[in-house]
């Protein structure tokens, strides 16, 4: 097991000492070294992770011989505080601040140095937000809504990740949070520019009930966001099967967390060929 934490052993969408209560950062520092001693204690972590002052060292990488590259990545311990005050929110200027961070700028010179490296056939970037940038819009609002505690609240980290990558076409986003399933192309300039990468979102495994094939607002989602290929919203897991020249990632879902006997079906599967940032989507089994 390769785990990863995000906002909900700690607390939702926390961001280094912050809180949605504003507490005050001392305080909260204490509740956060709590629950990242309970972390580490129940969880399979390497001792590097053990628990300090600073926090947990947490972003690592795990290699499969020579065919991937896994990056580890923490978007929470060095983040900036939300911009527009989190939640989904139509534009603000806290959105294109270039003084934002998500990973920090000692993690992001690490990842930089990795992926310079170019030692294995795929790199894959384990983390926890969305980073496609994501329209939220499902009615006739009148200008773009994002989820601010996604990459879609930071421009400018979000950009300089994605030009870390831009000509290896070999870089798949695996990512959670989202509590649906999500496929799609990682363009520069705010999803408008260059395909540089492709990610995957799994959903979530029973949060949301029973949830659906197509949610409502899915069809002007798709219209608002044409680096998106799929989107499905029911619960369940990503498998993956790597080989030297294809990447293909299987949606595998059940249509009811409320019935133990309910089957795993295939809901959809994407295919990457290595070289190219773009991802082909076949239709259900």
């Amino acid at each position: 097991m390769v785990r990863e934490f995000d906002d909900h052993e700690v607390e939702n969408n926390w961001v280094g000492e912050i809180d949605q209560e504003h507490d005050p950062p001392e305080v909260f520092a204490l509740r956060r070294a709590a629950a990242f001693q309970a972390y580490y204690e129940h969880m399979p972590l390497r001792r590097s992770a053990f628990p300090g002052p600073a926090g947990m060292q947490i972003y690592r990488r795990a290699t499969i011989g020579n065919l991937l590259d896994l990056h580890l990545l923490d978007t929470r311990q060095f983040r900036t505080d939300q911009p527009c005050d989190d939640g989904f929110k139509t534009r603000c200027k806290g959105w294109a601040d270039p003084a934002a961070q998500v990973m920090g700028r000692a993690q992001e010179a690490w990842l930089a140095t990795a992926l310079k490296q170019k030692k294995a056939r795929w790199n894959a970037l384990a983390q926890q937000v969305m980073m496609m940038p994501l329209d939220r819009r499902t009615g006739d609002e009148p200008t773009p809504i994002r989820n601010m505690d996604s990459w879609g609240g930071y421009d400018a980290p979000r950009e300089r990740v994605l030009k870390m990558v831009e000509g290896l076409g070999n870089t798949v986003v695996l990512t959670g949070d989202e509590h649906q399933n999500y496929a799609g192309v990682l363009r520069t300039e705010a999803g408008q520019g260059d395909a540089v990468a492709v990610e995957f979102v799994g959903t979530s495994i029973t949060s949301g009930g029973d949830g659906a094939d197509r949610r409502v607002g899915e069809d002007r989602i798709r219209d608002r966001n044409p680096f998106l290929a799929w989107t499905n919203d029911r619960r369940g897991y990503l498998l993956c099967e790597v080989t030297a020249d294809q990447w293909k990632t299987e949606f595998r879902t059940v249509d009811s967390v409320t019935r133990p006997d309910a089957p795993v079906k295939r809901a959809g599967t994407a295919i990457i060929e290595h070289g190219l940032a773009a991802v082909t989507m076949t239709a259900s089994a």
